[in-house]
């Protein structure tokens, strides 16, 4: 008697549990079909306890397993609300049922949930971002014209999906990244969708952004015969820092300098540029400055433009310090009600272009 009775408790315990449980969503439906996927899954008491199954490797078993169809998927985390897993790459189109199965409790299944796509556009996790810091053609000094120039190969032999902005109206030529077919190397024209916005972001997936090939040139086509203009960083996320230093800055008046800085998202951000002398620690002159952005309540998966900033860092107290060359450094300013404390990151750079024959020199972030 006791042991029946211990048993329709062990069942009653197991069906009510089993009732609260349910998958209800995943974060993205559409897998890469030629490398793993991150997927976030979704749902009520979907585990018994929450677990860290990327630091189970001594031997203790995850206490769920997810099926993609008939493969089982890497468990990364597993929470009661959600679960993070990878999914291995399947064939493109095919479509399979999504399981999470944890041992004494029924399966729980969405079916026909996930297909496998050759140009998937999963969820921000699945992508690495990048920055385009010149994004514009436009009429400069002494007649000249200026043309921003983005090359990409895909070396590959994928289809190559590329998220970035879309076509402003009634501008041509502009950004229009798609799909880039396996060995084509694609040139695009971009220009920023606002002014004074200057760059744009586009995003790679991140099990193939190490080895496609881009190239960011502006060229002045006026006087195309006498070079092929300056070659300017394509940025990673990873690039973007709380403080960046540049160094080697001349203040000669024959040069006009620009200083651009980004944020890696949309939304306004506060800055401080301070010029420093070529060796010291004093600041000659220190400026607060703001980045204009949009200013967006909710947060966007792919932000498209950059908030941005732009000023001439040799300014006449700089000139008047006596310094042939000065280091700049920008640094990013924590926002006042960032709870908890967190300092967002930035890139910068300076251009400096000639007086007389226009030629432009690009100065980067040191390493």
């Amino acid at each position: 008697m006791y042991r029946i009775a211990s048993t329709l408790l062990a069942l009653f315990v197991a069906v009510a549990a089993s009732a609260a449980s349910q998958l209800t969503s995943l974060d993205t439906t559409v897998g890469f079909t030629y490398g793993e996927t991150l997927v976030r899954l979704q749902g009520n008491d979907l585990v018994r306890q929450s677990a860290d199954c990327t630091r189970l490797c001594s031997g203790t078993p995850c206490p769920v397993k997810v099926l993609f169809g008939d493969e089982e998927a890497e468990v990364r985390q597993a929470h009661p609300d959600h679960i993070t897993v990878s999914v291995s790459a399947q064939p493109n189109g095919r479509v399979v049922d999504v399981i999470v199965r944890v041992a004494g409790w029924p399966d729980l299944v969405l079916p026909n949930a996930f297909r496998f796509s050759d140009t998937a556009q999963s969820s921000p996790s699945n992508y690495a971002m990048h920055l385009l810091p010149l994004a514009r053609d436009l009429d400069g000094a002494n007649g000249s014209r200026w043309v921003t120039e983005w090359t990409m190969h895909n070396p590959t032999e994928i289809m190559l999906p590329v998220i970035g902005t879309t076509c402003p109206p009634n501008v041509s030529p502009c950004i229009t990244p798609d799909i880039i077919a396996p060995q084509q190397t694609k040139t695009m024209y971009p220009i920023a969708r606002t002014t004074p916005g200057e760059g744009l972001f586009f995003y790679l997936p991140r099990s193939v952004a190490g080895a496609i090939g881009t190239e960011l040139r502006v060229r002045d086509v006026s006087r195309s015969a006498e070079g092929w203009g300056t070659e300017f960083p394509v940025v990673t996320a990873g690039e973007f820092k709380t403080s960046i230093t540049l160094l080697d800055v001349p203040t000669d008046p024959r040069f006009r300098s620009t200083l651009r800085i980004y944020a890696p998202f949309e939304s306004p951000m506060d800055a401080v540029v301070r010029v420093y002398p070529h060796s010291g620690s004093t600041p000659i002159e220190e400026r607060a400055v703001t980045l204009t952005g949009i200013a967006i309540a909710a947060p966007v998966e792919f932000p498209l433009q950059p908030a941005y900033a732009q000023l001439d860092p040799i300014t006449e107290a700089v000139r008047a310090s006596g310094q042939a060359r000065v280091r700049i450094r920008v640094d990013a300013v924590m926002p006042p009600l960032n709870n908890p404390p967190y300092t967002p990151p930035l890139w910068a750079f300076v251009s400096l272009t000639n007086n007389v024959t226009q030629q432009v020199t690009a100065i980067t972030p040191h390493k």
